[in-house]
């Protein structure tokens, strides 16, 4: 499982945080709100359509 689904899936937020008419929260909000230890590890990209954001681990 990655990463990604593995946090939606603990914090269970991926129905009602990443809605197709909410507005993209900063990546900051985002990651705190997961709960990340180390948001230095992650990018946030912002695609213009829902969902809106997508975390993925950086190089």
């Amino acid at each position: 499982m990655r990463l990604a689904e593995r946090l939606f899936e603990q914090r269970r937020i991926a129905g009602h945080f990443f809605q197709a008419q909410q507005t993209v929260v900063e990546a900051g909000q985002m990651l705190r709100a997961l709960g990340l230890e180390q948001p230095t590890q992650f990018l946030i990209f912002d695609h213009g359509v829902a969902p809106a954001c997508s975390v993925t681990q950086s190089p």
